[in-house]
């Protein structure tokens, strides 16, 4: 059976079947995979040399030869031209990694009472806190004191493996002195453990258990007026080791009026202190896209920060007949899932299906860059060791260089008088 080449661009064809390259019709195919049939097994993929250029025989070669090279397929047909496999590595990633499953660390920090363990059963829609593990306001403690809980969820065949951070305690007392501390020493230490174990000579084969802390709930207790001097206080000193995201606790306590004013006022003290919290900026795949919906849909709710949340476990039929988690007053009900209501619906959508990834990477190339440069370059500069006789080793080693400089200078004044007397 025999085949012709097209000089050109290598088209074949046999019996008055023909394959046109796109070199033909001047558009460039390279990286698309256009074939109908699933990908071949590369395995039974064989390259060969021959000195002939275009033979075919079914025989001894079910392959194609072009110009000396034979690609044969254990089905004799011949891969798609153009594609070679590397743009199914997204695919390859992607299995890998639902097959480790994810690591996500969120801290909720606030006083007792404000709904703190609601807002998490609601987020993930799951008992995480129940009564084998009750929520920070029932573990009550006269200082504060961090906590972790680990759970694992799953959805759509995906696994998460969701590090519960909270603080019982915080706020509390009459004298909130200090009350941060152990809260900035958790992050802290998260992060001097990451140090650790990227500085060991023997370190894990998989990846290196990640503590740090990625995002930080605030939540805000529904004053209506301002930020207590505690939140002010708090937030200055975590602003630079995680990313925080306030909301209003308990928004079903203000009016909308009250609400919308209280959000402002919250913006204009954190502006006012230079306080900052995390940005839910334009993803970097919609850069180029101004008037796309997805992105128009985000910056609207990117505009409700700080977030006015409202949280409950229990389920009530609404006026249409479904049942929906809400909370039920003799006026009527809130849901928790309306935007009408509240901005649960858009913190949840936020922080879970657009920016938990970005929360990761921010937590890792910023947080604890910047942290883990400090620290290092902290040890650098204030390293003293001393020798067993009680003295610096770096102040022993400048003084012998100054004392070895003294000594040349005045072995070449030496010579330098030598010099002149004998001319």
């Amino acid at each position: 059976m025999q085949y012709s080449v097209c000089g050109l661009c290598k088209s074949r064809s046999l019996s008055g079947m023909s394959y046109q390259s796109p070199l033909h019709n001047g558009v460039n195919k390279r990286g698309l995979y256009l074939g109908k049939d699933s990908l071949p097994n590369l395995d039974s993929l064989k390259i060969q040399s021959k000195d002939t250029d275009v033979v075919k025989d079914h025989k001894t070669d079910p392959g194609v030869h072009i110009n000396g090279v034979v690609t044969t397929l254990a089905n004799g047909i011949s891969p798609v031209e153009g594609y070679v496999g590397y743009s199914n590595l997204p695919n390859q990633i992607y299995r890998k990694a639902v097959r480790k499953g994810f690591e996500f660390n969120i801290l909720v920090v606030g006083e007792s009472g404000v709904g703190k363990s609601t807002f998490i059963n609601s987020l993930f829609l799951s008992e995480v806190y129940n009564s084998d593990h009750p929520g920070p306001s029932n573990r009550q403690r006269k200082t504060t004191c961090v906590q972790s809980h680990t759970v694992i969820l799953k959805e759509n065949g995906v696994f998460l493996k969701l590090n519960l951070i909270d603080t019982p305690g915080f706020g509390d007392c009459i004298d909130n002195t200090n009350c941060w501390q152990p809260i900035v020493d958790y992050i802290i230490s998260r992060f001097d453990d990451y140090i650790s174990g990227e500085s060991r000579v023997n370190r894990p084969c998989q990846s290196i258990p990640d503590q740090r802390v990625h995002a930080c709930i605030y939540f805000i207790a529904p004053t209506g007026h301002s930020l207590k001097p505690l939140d002010l206080e708090f937030l200055s000193r975590i602003q630079d080791k995680v990313n925080v995201i306030p909301v209003i606790a308990k928004a079903d306590t203000l009016t909308p009026e009250e609400c919308r004013e209280f959000k402002k006022t919250i913006l204009n003290d954190l502006a006012s202190r230079k306080i900052r919290v995390f940005e839910f900026i334009d993803p970097p795949e919609c850069a180029d896209r101004t008037n796309d919906e997805e992105l128009v849909k985000l910056r609207r709710l990117r505009d409700r920060v700080p977030f006015a949340i409202v949280g409950a476990n229990t389920l009530i039929t609404n006026s249409a007949g479904v049942r929906v988690r809400a909370r039920s007053y003799p006026w009527g009900i809130v849901e928790v899932e309306n935007m009408d209501h509240n901005d649960f619906a858009a913190i949840r959508y936020l922080l879970l299906s657009v920016y938990m990834q970005e929360l990761r990477d921010m937590t890792h190339n910023v947080h604890y860059e910047n942290y883990r440069n400090a620290k290092l370059s902290g040890i650098a500069m204030e390293s003293h060791f001393q020798t067993r006789d009680g003295k610096d080793p770096m102040a022993i080693m400048e003084a012998e260089k100054k004392e070895h400089e003294a000594k040349m200078r005045k072995m070449e004044a030496e010579m330098e008088a030598v010099f002149d007397q004998k001319v």
